[in-house]
């Protein structure tokens, strides 16, 4: 394996740390992120096959900004949850819709997990996401579980035995 320079056309993001990137067919979608005391919303896709960077037109409403979040596809839906607009941490869950380019905010089932960035969520199944631990400004560094089912739109934190990481 080895490192090597891609070429790319388009207009490349601006250098920015805790985005995110998921890979969707042929294509790499950047999300958010933040710059300095800049955070983003933004939503960039570059084409794999033909190296080209684009920022789409989307609908719906983004959320505020994006630093520290966590975007997990299942289907064709990326759920993005938490991260900070650089001033507040949040636990929003917003959906993006990799096929109509949309933005939602569902309505969910449950008990969320406290405002948190840093954290990971790993889809596990069809229609399971896990999240685990970050750091939040009222939890400070956290160990915790929490599992969001898409299909019902439902937070559930469950119970495990044993001392966490």
């Amino acid at each position: 394996m080895n490192w090597r320079t891609v070429n790319t056309k388009g207009g490349r993001p601006t250098p920015r740390v805790s985005c995110t990137m998921n890979t969707v067919g042929s294509k790499l979608l950047l999300l958010g992120g933040g710059a300095g005391e800049k955070a983003f919303n933004d939503v960039r896709v570059l084409d794999l096959e033909a190296a080209v960077w684009t920022v789409p037109t989307v609908s719906g409403t983004p959320p505020a900004a994006l630093v520290g979040h966590t975007s997990t596809l299942i289907g064709t839906e990326l759920f993005v949850f938490g991260g900070s607009d650089g001033k507040h941490d949040g636990n929003e869950l917003h959906m993006f819709d990799t096929d109509t380019l949309s933005w939602t905010l569902p309505s969910l089932e449950g008990r969320p997990p406290m405002a948190r960035v840093g954290h990971s969520g790993s889809a596990v199944g069809a229609t399971k996401i896990f999240y685990f631990g970050g750091y939040g400004v009222r939890l400070g560094y956290v160990s915790d579980t929490h599992v969001l089912d898409t299909a019902l739109l439902s937070w559930t934190k469950p119970y495990i035995n044993g001392t966490p990481p």
